[in-house]
C-alpha cells in the first residue's frame, strides 16, 4: 500500500515504483514485519496486520475480549485475513518440506542466475538500451520493475540497472552511443509524487491541509477541480506532495489505510511494542522553546560524538515535533523528551524526570518542565549525562531482548564449555578461530547503499590472563594485553600483517560496576597493521574468581561505507550479554 511503502522509505513518483523492486520492497517487508512483532509479539499476529493493517488487528482483539491468539482472534478479522496466514504457514512448510511430498522446485536458467548491477548516470530509454545489447525491451523491462515508464530518469542521482553479467561489459562500452538513438524522444523528466488521497476531518480548510503536505491552495484546487476554498467532513482530495515534506503528517495517513499501532492515552490495554528507528529520540515542544536557550541544551547533550568511532556521528539523532503533531501515533516512539515552558504551581522549579513504559513496551519517556527557558536549559546541562545514559542503555539493551529473540544456542553451548561462560551471539554468527589461548567469533553481513551490495563485519573475542594485582585494570595494562592477544591470533590478509590499536585517536577508559562486579570498559579504534582496515572496538573485563584469571569480552565492527555507531550497539549489546556459566546439575 501507497503510505506503508512511503512510511518504509520505498521511492513512489511519476518514474520509479520501488515496490515494484525485488530487493528494495524485500527490504521494507522485512522491516514492516519486525516491527509488527515488536507490537504485538507473536508473529501469528504480526502476519496478521502485515495483511489487513494494525487498525483491524487492533479491532479484531478488542472485539475478542482481549484475547491475543490469532485463532481466537481469526473471525473478527476480514474474512481474506483469515486465510492469509494458515496459507502462509501451508506455503513455508512446502517451502521447508517439499521433497516429502515429492515436489521439486525448478532449476533457474543461467540468464536468470547470473545477474548483476551497474549504476546509470543519465537520462536513458529502454529502447536506446536494447537495441545495442542481446536483450529485448521486454526482458529488460522484467529485469528492472521499478521503472515505470521503461526510462532510467538519472537527471541528478545515479540509479541502477539490473543486466546478465554477460551484458555488463556491452552496456559499458556502448553507453555513450545509447544516447545518440532517437534522443527527441526522451521526454524532460519532471518528478510528480504519486497522489495520495486525504480524507477531509472537522475544522479542516485547505490552507491548512496544503500548510500540511507543502503545497499551496491553488494546486489542491488545480488536482480536485475545486471552484471555491469550500470543502466538507469526509470529502477525499488528492494531493500530489513531496513526502519530504510532510513526514509528520504521513503518520496521521496511515489511519486511512488501516495502519495504527497500539494503546492510546487512558487505554486500559496492554502496552503496545515501540515504534521508531534506534538511535532517534523525539523532542515535543513548541517551536519557541526548539529554536531558544532550552533547544540549545539539547542539542547540546545529544548531538555530542558517539565515543571514539573514525567520524562524527551524534549520541542520538533529534526529531522535532510540535504539541499537537504529538498524536497517538507518534506516542509509541522508542525515546520521547517532552518539553513546556509554563507558569503554573507544578512549573515553579524546573524539574527533568525520567520515566519508562508511558505509552509503549521499553519506551524511555521524559519531560521537562519550568517557568523560563534558562532554567529549563540549567536543569537539563545538570543531568545531561544522565540522559545519554538512559537512552544508550536502553537502546543497548534493546538490541540485546532482539539478539535474544533467534541466538546460535550452539555457540553459546560450546563457549560454556570452552570459556566457562556464555555471550547471545545472533544465530548467523559463526566461529573463526577457537583455541586454549583465544576464541574469535564472525558475523558476516551485507548491506545495500547506493545501489551495491557491501560487507560489513563484527567480531567477537574472548581470551584470559591470570590475575596479579588491581594494576591490570589500568588502561594502559589493558591496551598492552589486547595488543598482544591480538598480534599473536588476529592476522589481517596480508603476509605478516596483524590487527592492534590505532593509537593516533585516544581511547577512552572507564570503571565500571557490571552486573555487580567491578570491571574495565574501553573503547577505541583498532587496525590491521600492514593493511588499510580499520574501525571501532568496545572491549569489557572483569575478574573470574573461579579461576582467579581476567576475563576479556571484545567486539568490533567493520562497515567502511556505513555510519557505526548503531553497530557498535549492536556490539555492546553482545560483549555485555556476558554471564559465568553453570554447569548443567544432573538429576539423579
Amino acid at each position: 500500500m501507497y503510505a506503508t511503502a512511503k512510511y518504509h522509505g520505498l521511492r513512489i513518483d511519476s518514474y520509479i515504483d520501488e515496490r515494484h523492486d525485488p530487493v528494495r520492497s524485500s527490504e521494507a517487508a522485512c522491516t514492516y514485519l519486525a516491527k509488527l512483532y515488536g507490537i504485538y509479539d507473536d508473529w501469528y499476529l504480526a502476519l496478521a496486520a502485515y495483511n489487513a493493517g494494525p487498525g483491524n488487528v487492533n479491532r479484531a482483539i478488542r472485539r475478542s475480549g482481549g484475547k491475543r491468539n490469532f485463532w481466537e482472534i481469526r473471525f473478527f478479522l476480514p474474512r481474506e485475513t483469515r486465510n492469509y496466514v494458515p496459507t502462509f504457514m501451508a506455503v513455508v512448510y512446502l517451502m521447508e518440506f517439499s521433497q516429502e511430498h515429492n515436489i521439486y522446485p525448478d532449476q533457474v536458467s543461467p540468464s536468470f542466475a547470473f545477474l548483476d548491477t551497474v549504476m546509470v548516470d543519465e537520462v536513458l530509454r529502454f529502447d536506446q538500451i536494447a537495441p545495442l545489447l542481446d536483450l529485448e525491451e521486454r526482458r529488460l523491462a522484467q529485469l528492472n520493475p521499478m521503472y515505470r515508464m521503461d526510462i532510467i530518469p538519472a537527471t541528478v542521482e545515479r540509479f541502477p540497472l539490473v543486466l546478465p553479467q554477460s551484458e555488463i561489459p556491452r552496456f559499458i562500452a556502448f553507453q555513450d552511443s545509447m544516447r545518440t538513438l532517437a534522443p527527441e524522444r526522451t521526454p524532460d523528466i519532471v518528478f510528480v509524487p504519486e497522489p495520495i488521497t486525504y480524507h477531509v476531518k472537522n475544522g479542516d480548510v485547505l490552507g491548512k491541509i496544503a500548510d500540511h503536505f507543502g503545497v499551496s491552495v491553488r494546486q489542491l484546487k488545480e488536482w480536485n477541480g475545486l471552484s471555491s476554498s469550500m470543502i466538507r467532513i469526509g470529502q477525499k482530495l488528492k494531493i500530489h506532495a513531496n513526502p519530504s515534506n510532510f513526514s509528520v503528517t504521513l503518520l496521521a495517513l496511515l489511519t486511512a489505510f488501516g495502519v495504527g499501532c497500539g494503546s492510546q492515552e487512558g487505554a486500559r490495554t496492554a502496552l503496545t511494542g515501540k515504534v521508531g528507528a534506534s538511535g532517534e529520540v523525539v523532542v515535543v515542544c513548541d517551536d519557541v522553546i526548539w529554536d531558544g536557550v532550552v533547544g540549545d541544551s539539547l542539542r547540546s547533550i545529544f548531538d555530542r560524538p558517539f565515543p571514539v568511532l573514525p567520524q562524527y556521528e551524534p549520541w542520538f539523532k533529534l526529531v522535532h515535533l510540535e504539541p499537537e503533531a504529538f498524536d497517538r501515533f507518534w506516542k509509541p516512539h522508542r525515546n520521547i523528551v517532552v518539553l513546556e515552558l509554563a507558569d503554573r504551581v507544578d512549573t515553579q522549579e524546573a524539574k527533568v524526570s525520567i520515566y519508562k513504559e508511558k505509552y509503549s513496551r521499553d519506551q524511555i519517556y521524559v519531560t521537562g518542565t519550568a517557568r523560563r527557558g534558562d532554567e529549563l536549559a540549567s536543569a537539563l546541562a545538570d543531568q545531561s549525562q544522565e540522559l545519554v545514559s538512559v537512552f544508550h542503555r536502553a537502546e543497548v539493551e534493546r538490541y540485546a531482548d532482539l539478539i535474544a529473540l533467534d541466538e546460535n544456542e550452539v555457540i553459546r553451548a560450546e563457549l560454556g564449555v570452552r570459556a566457562q561462560l556464555e555471550l547471545t551471539v545472533p544465530r548467523d554468527a559463526r566461529w573463526a578461530k577457537k583455541n586454549e589461548e583465544f576464541l574469535w567469533i564472525d558475523r558476516q553481513l551485507t548491506r545495500m547503499k547506493g545501489g551495491d551490495n557491501h560487507d560489513v563485519q563484527q567480531g567477537f573475542f574472548i581470551y584470559r590472563e591470570p590475575y596479579v594485582d588491581d594494576q591490570q585494570f589500568s588502561m594502559s595494562a589493558r591496551l598492552k594485553a589486547r595488543n598482544a592477544a591480538l598480534r599473536a591470533h588476529v592476522s589481517g590478509r596480508n603476509a605478516g600483517s596483524y590487527m592492534t590499536t590505532e593509537m593516533r585517536y585516544s581511547p577512552s577508559y572507564e570503571d565500571v560496576v557490571f552486573k555487580g562486579q567491578f570491571a574495565s570498559e574501553l573503547r577505541g579504534l583498532w587496525r590491521i597493521e600492514g593493511d588499510f582496515m580499520g574501525g571501532p572496538f568496545y572491549s569489557l573485563t572483569l575478574f573470574d574468581e573461579r579461576s582467579g584469571d581476567l576475563v576479556t569480552v571484545e567486539g568490533y565492527a567493520y562497515a567502511p561505507y556505513f555510519e557505526k555507531r548503531e553497530y557498535m550497539r549492536e556490539v555492546e549489546a553482545i560483549v555485555r550479554s556476558l554471564r559465568w556459566y553453570e554447569t548443567p546439575i544432573t538429576q539423579p
